[in-house]
Parts: C-alpha cells; sequence; structure tokens
C-alpha cells in the first residue's frame, strides 16, 4: 500500500513541514515504506516546484527513505518537468508520478509520445523510474493510449515501469492489467475495486486513516483471488 499522502498547511496556505514529517514518521511507525508526496490527494498541482524541492529534503531528513518515494511532478511543459526530477534526482528521489500534458487536449499518441520521450532523454539519468499517471474522467482526455503506454515502455523498458490508474472505473484498471500487467506495475487508486482485483500494490488516500484497513484488504483480496 502506496499512501497518497494528504499534505497539511498552515495558515498561509503554505505547506505545514513539521505536521507532514510527523504524519510520515506516524505511517512509518505502522508499518509503510513507500509514499506517493505531491500526488492527486495531496493536490502536487497547487505548489510550486521550490515548495516541492524543500518538503522533500524535509521529509528526507525526517527519516523517509529518498527511493520509498513516489513523487507528483505537474507541468505541462516537459522542459520544466525534466529540470525538477533532475533537482528532486539529486536529492535521492528516484520514482516520479507524471500525468500527461493538461492543456491542448486532444493529443494524438505520437505527440503523447514525443511528449514522454523527450523528457526522459532531457532528464539523462536511466537509473530512474516513471510512473505514468492515467487521471480518469468522464473523457479520459489527459490519459495516456494503451498504444502509448506500449511503445513507451519498448523504447524504456527500465524507465517507464508503472501507471497510477486514478479513474474509479474498475474495468479501465482491468484493461491495463490485462495488456500491460506482465510489464509494468499498475496501481488501483480506489479501494472499493482492490475487492476484485488481484493486484500487489495501490495507491491509497484512505491510507492516511486506516492504514491497515487497505492492507488487510488488498492482501486478503490477493490471497482470495491468488
Amino acid at each position: 500500500v502506496w499512501p497518497d499522502v494528504l499534505v497539511p498547511l498552515q495558515e498561509d496556505l503554505s505547506i505545514d513541514q513539521a505536521k507532514l514529517c510527523a504524519h510520515l514518521r506516524n505511517l512509518c511507525a505502522k508499518g509503510l515504506e513507500n509514499f506517493v508526496l505531491f500526488g492527486h490527494a495531496g493536490e502536487g498541482s497547487s505548489f510550486s516546484v521550490d515548495e516541492k524541492l524543500s518538503t522533500v529534503t524535509h521529509v528526507i531528513a525526517a527519516g523517509v527513505e529518498a527511493q520509498n518515494i513516489l513523487l507528483g511532478v505537474h507541468s505541462s511543459s516537459f522542459i520544466e518537468i525534466a529540470q525538477f526530477i533532475r533537482k528532486a534526482y539529486e536529492k535521492g528521489v528516484r520514482r516520479f508520478l507524471v500525468p500527461g500534458p493538461l492543456h491542448g487536449q486532444p493529443f494524438t499518441h505520437l505527440t503523447l509520445f514525443e511528449y514522454v520521450d523527450q523528457l526522459i532523454r532531457r532528464v539523462g539519468h536511466d537509473d530512474w523510474q516513471l510512473f505514468l499517471h492515467q487521471l480518469g474522467g468522464l473523457s479520459h482526455a489527459a490519459d495516456f493510449p494503451e498504444v502509448t503506454l506500449n511503445d513507451l515502455h519498448k523504447v524504456h523498458p527500465k524507465i517507464c515501469v508503472g501507471v497510477v490508474d486514478q479513474d474509479v472505473h474498475m474495468n479501465h484498471t482491468v484493461d491495463l492489467i490485462r495488456s500491460f500487467g506482465e510489464l509494468m506495475t499498475i496501481a488501483p487508486c480506489h479501494e472499493s475495486n482492490l475487492a476484485v482485483l488481484n493486484l500487489k500494490v495501490c495507491v491509497s488516500a484512505l491510507a492516511n486513516l486506516i492504514p491497515h484497513v487497505v492492507e488487510h484488504l488488498l492482501v486478503d483480496e490477493g490471497i482470495n483471488n491468488a
């Protein structure tokens, strides 16, 4: 279970880094090791690059292992995303969660492929992992088509290693599992779907509050469906 970490704020809407670090230490004490920071539940798109990098520094100093962070990245500029990833990489972070561009939709397969391909090449490292964020929604306009996911994995198999599926519809996740379950990590975000999915990983906002309940649901259903 990877908690989609909630980010506490101060009265001026800046990040309360002390409370965030305390929250993460509490989750660590409950046995959790991996965390999605500045993901969907953490409202990652609401914070600046400087705020995120400063928070990452504090979180690592508080005892969270940098390699256990899946760091959300939000921008429609692949140049800005690459710059941010390089800076977080210098701090030890190796996992990044990146959605498709949010402006100018719809995009063709080739456009989305080139967007991510150029991003990877501009980062310039080969020992990091990219999780593509399927945001879902009514139109799925921000999602990467399966042909794009397939081509990206073929070209960058060591970097394009996972998909985080934010879509509430279980069939969407099932299609991803059928197409890529043996090639990439598929992590659903909606706990109610775990009852019928046989997966080892999920991203969960509820894990901020009831991590053991989500963990038991994932483990128990995985055993029942094995």
